[in-house]
């Protein structure tokens, strides 16, 4: 993946790289013109003078002694109509600066050639810097449109994106032998719905509303990174007591998961590793620690390293066997780009019917692969289901 690297549209970086700029400025100058005369010679990208702004001049809430991350703007959003045009400005010169002008100095010969480290991520994953092409993001629209800079190196080919779907959901589900999550990822049910059902306790002609299914989601996917009640309240903007009581109702319904991630803890206190399926380890020290909030952090590690560390293995071992197909099968197709549960290849057009199936496949059966290729006493118990897509950029 490093040596073939991603073809980049010059052209198309450049128009990206103004059309941010234009907006930069223009928000400055909104900025300027919301704060008056006296304030003309403010740097917005610089934290001291953002804190005495923020502080000492318009009075805000000061929390976090001066902080002026992320979180403390956004917890200030509504004391000034300012501050919600310094997150957006923030937000763009990252674009600029890491993105687009960023990206011109690892362009060579009209390619990025990306470094994927195989041993810097604690829970195994993949990472990539130098440029770093994981974390543009695609929930956010002016990262979205920074991603069509990346381009097939000819119109004879295509990008073809493969995603494991809510692997880490289905992991934990098979870790964890969750007799009711396996039933719903085996009959293809909204995993989300589902478990919204049982939290709020409806029968089965009862509509689940989005409400309903966003609460589920945020328990679905906050149960393996260790969700608190009181986590749980700021995210959903609840009380801590109604926090405490979805937990429980959540618990009742998924009991095998209470007893997965009790058990995860012990052992980890016990041996002083957290352990994936196929026995990689994560040395988690902080569960002896006297401060409870570093315990909790351990005890968050011993939850999540196994279940996102799996999923790591699951997926390496699909790009192994994927590398040794395409081979096998002459098909003209490379990977290109791994982004957490996804794959990216480059395939000639008339290959992509050929390499959608194999590739599918292999992703498929990667989690029977590692239990058969390691010899665990495991059985595969829930279904991989990966999603597909296709675009020249």
């Amino acid at each position: 993946m490093e040596k073939t690297g991603v073809s980049v549209d010059t052209n198309e970086l450049k128009i990206q790289t103004e059309k941010i700029q234009n907006l930069l400025q223009q928000i400055e100058t909104e900025i300027l013109n919301m704060l008056g005369d006296e304030f003309r010679d403010l740097n917005i990208a610089s934290p001291k003078q953002l804190k005495e702004l923020l502080f000492e001049k318009l009075k805000l809430t000061n929390k976090k002694k001066g902080s002026t991350d992320k979180e403390v703007l956004e917890d200030l959003i509504d004391e000034h109509p300012v501050v919600e045009k310094i997150i957006r400005h923030r937000k763009l010169s990252k674009l600029v600066n890491t993105y687009l002008v960023g990206f011109n100095k690892y362009i060579k010969n009209e390619k990025v050639h990306t470094k994927f480290n195989q041993s810097l991520t604690a829970t195994g994953r993949l990472s990539s810097s130098d440029p770093n092409l994981q974390n543009i993001s695609i929930r956010d629209e002016l990262q979205r449109q920074v991603r069509k800079i990346f381009v097939t190196s000819s119109s004879e080919y295509s990008f073809m994106g493969l995603d494991y779907s809510q692997i880490e959901l289905r992991v934990l589900a098979q870790m964890a032998n969750e007799k009711h999550m396996i039933e719903m990822f085996n009959n293809d049910l909204d995993i989300h719905e589902e478990a919204a059902r049982k939290i709020f306790k409806l029968s089965s002609s009862e509509t689940v509303t989005s409400d309903m299914r966003r609460v589920a989601k945020v328990f679905n996917f906050g149960i393996a990174y260790g969700l608190s009640d009181f986590g749980l309240a700021r995210d959903l903007k609840i009380s801590v007591a109604e926090a405490k009581n979805l937990i429980k109702s959540y618990f009742e319904t998924f009991s095998d998961l209470k007893n997965f991630i009790d058990q995860l803890i012990l052992d980890a206190k016990q041996i002083n590793f957290a352990r994936t399926l196929s026995n990689r380890r994560r040395k988690v020290t902080q569960l002896s620690d006297p401060s409870f909030l570093i315990r909790s952090f351990g005890e968050r590690i011993a939850v999540n390293m196994p279940i996102q560390g799996t999923a790591a293995d699951i997926l390496k071992i699909a790009m192994i066997n994927i590398e040794k197909k395409l081979k096998a099968n002459n098909l003209d197709a490379k990977m290109v780009a791994q982004i957490h549960d996804e794959l990216i290849l480059e395939v000639k057009k008339t290959d992509l019917k050929a390499t959608e199936e194999l590739v599918k496949s292999e992703m498929k059966s990667a989690l029977r692969d590692l239990i058969t290729t390691l010899n665990l006493n495991e059985e595969v118990k829930v279904d991989l289901k990966v999603s597909y897509s296709e675009a020249e950029n």
